[in-house]
This record gives C-alpha cells, structure tokens and sequence, in this order.
C-alpha cells in the first residue's frame, strides 16, 4: 500500500502533469510513457521487472497513457462547456449542427501541430463521445461515467 502511494505521488503525477500536450504524439514517444506506467504499475503490485504484466493496469484500475490524455483533454472540455473555466478557454468552443445533431465545431487546420492542438483535438473528442456522458450535470458524474467509459475502450470491456 506504501508503494502504491509513493508511486502515484511520483510517477503517476509526472505522467498527467500536462498531459494534454500529448494527444498525438508519435507511437514511440506514447510507448515510451506507457513503459514507465507499466513499470510503475509492475512495482506496486511485486512483479518483477522481466514479469508479464497481464492485466495488472485492468486490476489497478489504471488508464493506459493514451486514454488518460483522452480523459484530461475531455475533462477541460466538460469544464468550458459548463462554465468552470477561464474566458480564454471557453470561447474555443462554439456549437455547430452537423447532419440534425448539435456538436462542437473542428477548426481546419493545416499542419500537424494543428491536428495536436487543443482546439482542435478538444472537439474532435468530444464529438465521438456519446450523449449520455455529454449531458452530465455534475462534474464527479462525468469524471467516473468518462473514466469508465474510456476504461471500457481501453480494455474491450
């Protein structure tokens, strides 16, 4: 249990500090952070460093790398849309309605450091959730349905 302490306080926040900045960097960069979330996650459950990992990030209840970018971008996007956060933020967004459904507008972007940008890839996650997570009134509900939503995705639950 102490090690499970230490190694969110250490790793786990050096993993989702800034983490946004992540969503669609390239394969080896994203393996490499899942590589030392593994190990973080091999260290707190006593397996040894060549050891199969298996479903040790299932059992812990861990998002993979790539899904907890997800799970922060979202989170701020949540936070826009229902006035929890800065004005600068906030007028990213405006809603469009594409084919009788209301979604955020993507901005076209030209470049690859457009695809990656928050503006951009805020949207563009949003739209693909389904209705019910994007109608949660309180922020704790969406927190847990989001994260059991991508916990689902991640482990073809």
């Amino acid at each position: 249990n102490q090690i499970k302490l230490v190694v969110n306080s250490i790793i786990a926040c050096r993993l989702d500090y800034c983490n946004a900045l992540y969503f669609g960097i390239n394969e080896q960069l994203l393996k490499q952070l899942q590589l030392i979330q593994n190990a973080a996650a091999k260290a707190v459950v006593g397996l040894y460093k060549h050891d199969h990992l298996g479903d040790t990030l299932k059992e812990l209840h861990w998002l993979p790398v790539q899904f907890r970018v997800q799970f922060k971008i979202l989170l701020i996007v949540y936070k826009c849309l229902n006035g929890m956060a800065p004005e600068y933020l906030v007028s990213m967004f405006k809603y469009v309605d594409y084919n009788h459904s209301i979604q955020l507008n993507e901005p076209r972007v030209f470049s690859q450091f457009g695809e990656r940008s928050f503006q951009k890839s805020g949207p563009k996650l949003w739209n693909s959730l389904p209705l019910e997570l994007k109608e949660c009134s309180c922020i704790s509900v969406f927190k847990s349905a989001l994260k059991t939503y991508l916990f689902k995705l991640a482990f073809d639950i």
